[in-house]
């Protein structure tokens, strides 16, 4: 059950040897981490999120290398190793403030 809303929330899916993310966290939720463990990747998840209602994924960081995203979510490799992750929220356009 606590696999399964962790998975939830940072909105974790196994495709291949990639792990797709797409967090869905509280508006309210100003940081989560998360330290997750799959195909020898030991994986450390940040997130930082605005406090803005309306606010998107805008920037991804593996081992301070940017990813691109693609329609809001983000592939990391399994491919072995320690990786950390950052994940940072902002308020999206046309938001209101």
């Amino acid at each position: 059950m606590y696999r399964a809303g962790i998975e939830g929330i940072l909105g974790i899916r196994l495709a291949n040897k990639k792990l797709l993310i797409k967090p869905c966290i509280p508006a309210n939720w100003n940081k989560v981490e998360a330290k997750m463990k799959l195909q020898e990747t030991q994986l450390n998840i940040y997130i930082e999120n605005s406090p803005d209602i309306g606010s998107c994924l805008s920037e991804a960081r593996l081992d301070g290398n940017s990813l691109p995203l693609i329609d809001g979510e983000v592939q990391v490799e399994l491919n072995g190793g320690n990786k950390n992750l950052y994940l940072i929220y902002y308020q999206s356009p046309g938001s209101p403030e």
